[in-house]
């Protein structure tokens, strides 16, 4: 057997989550802008988005959420997505992402499938999650809700609202073994139904660093695929690993697209060329 080494030098794994990796370099990255919302142009720094991610993490474990427990991550790209993948990844919990897309029918396949006991929504998706836990026998006291909605129901957890609540609650952060699985991304379903893919913190961070010396993410990059889809995680994990901002967009639309690209003179995105001839990019 013939062994091709690549050009370019191996790649160093650090042994560490990527909720390790962002608090250490807190003292160089704290102030930085991590991710941007790409439409209404608020922004998180570093320090502040390990803050909030480890003041949910202690209210999901007020909850009872543990290492080893599924949650599913349903919603379309927003500021809260990173930070709700770190504070599942540093209590030890899988990360189960969904797309915001599903019907409540198609949803309920998933939980039931990556046997979740816990979910993680967009106010704008809750009525989908709310039927779709109810095929599963979640209670709506395990169901919690981020962003913003004006028709959002007042008696499913806010996301801001139990990090309030959590203030009070004690709790020591142990250390996760990389190793340790933390995402179950389902796959497409081109060769059957979707299936779970179980993926440790060292995986997915391994997939991201393969590309590191090569794909400089220093200046803006664009959010735009999808963080349901492994692409998308890998490339969050990618940036927060190199102390990058990333501007986040929660769906495609020419316009907005385009305008994103000028407003930030964003200098990184792949994605999969137009289906419209006349958008020659």
């Amino acid at each position: 057997m013939i062994v091709h080494d690549s050009p370019h030098p191996s790649v160093d794994i650090p042994n560490k989550t990527i909720w390790e990796i962002v608090g250490d370099q807190l003292s160089v990255h704290r102030h930085k802008a991590a991710f941007i919302d790409g439409i209404t142009h608020e922004k998180v720094t570093f320090g502040e988005i390990y803050e909030r991610a480890r003041n949910f993490a202690v209210a999901l474990a007020k909850d009872g959420v543990k290492k080893g427990d599924v949650v599913i991550l349903h919603s379309f790209n927003c500021l809260d997505y990173p930070m709700a993948i770190l504070a599942l990844t540093s209590l030890g919990a899988v990360c189960s992402p969904a797309s915001h897309l599903f019907l409540p029918d198609e949803l309920a396949v998933q939980i039931k499938a990556a046997k979740a006991n816990f979910i993680i929504t967009h106010k704008e998706l809750e009525a989908t999650v709310v039927e779709a836990a109810k095929m599963c026998g979640i209670t709506r006291g395990s169901i919690y809700t981020m962003g913003h909605a004006p028709d959002a129901s007042q008696d499913l957890k806010s996301v801001d609202e139990v990090i309030q609540s959590s203030s009070d609650y004690s709790f020591e952060f142990e250390k996760i073994d990389p190793t340790t699985n933390v995402l179950l991304p389902f796959s497409s379903g081109t060769t059957g139904t979707p299936k779970g893919v179980a993926l440790s913190a060292k995986n997915i961070l391994a997939n991201a660093l393969q590309v590191d010396h090569v794909e400089n993410l220093h200046g803006y990059s664009l959010g735009l695929v999808p963080f349901f889809h492994i692409y998308g995680i890998k490339m969050m994990h990618l940036s927060m690993y190199q102390g990058a901002a990333k501007v986040i967009l929660p769906r495609f639309d020419h316009d907005t697209f385009l305008r994103t690209l000028s407003t930030y003179k964003v200098v990184y995105h792949l994605f999969t060329g137009c289906v419209q001839p006349n958008y020659n990019i």
